[in-house]
């Protein structure tokens, strides 16, 4: 099913590339509902609260959450690190919250993508799997890059 076994440093196969090129667009149409989405819900909790109580915060947020996504969804560890201006996870931290605001930010937006990725491939079962698939590989490879 298109693993290549040559480079075992490969965190996606190309199918799984493919898949994702194709989710991009997708995210980028939804991208403010999705961010927007994900600032409700970290606004109800008091640490975050606290950092995006005003307009300014938000937006800047917002801005590096955006382009951090972007970078996610292109499944590089090179473009990843290059938006944080390096190879850690704090490249998607932009408030200096702890690491578990990162986790639920990560588990914030795949809730947020997944009705739209859902709505998007229905009619496609094999390639929603293969999306579902990239996006949860990229997501748990950051996440592991936290521990």
């Amino acid at each position: 099913m298109g693993h290549r076994r040559e480079d075992c440093n490969r965190l996606l196969t190309r199918e799984e590339e493919t898949a994702l090129g194709r989710l991009k667009p997708l995210v980028i149409r939804h991208l403010d509902l999705i961010l927007e989405t994900v600032v409700l819900h970290l606004g109800s909790e008091p640490e975050a609260a606290l950092l995006l109580q005003d307009a300014v915060a938000v937006t800047r947020f917002k801005e590096s959450q955006r382009e951090y996504l972007l970078a996610l969804l292109d499944g590089s560890r090179q473009k990843r690190a290059a938006v944080g201006g390096q190879e850690d996870s704090s490249a998607g931290r932009p408030l200096e919250l702890n690491p578990r605001w990162h986790l639920r930010m990560l588990g914030q937006v795949v809730t947020a993508m997944q009705p739209l990725i859902q709505e998007a491939f229905e009619s496609r079962p094999a390639l929603h799997r293969t999306i579902d698939n990239a996006l949860l590989k990229v997501v748990f490879h950051d996440i592991e890059r936290l521990t």
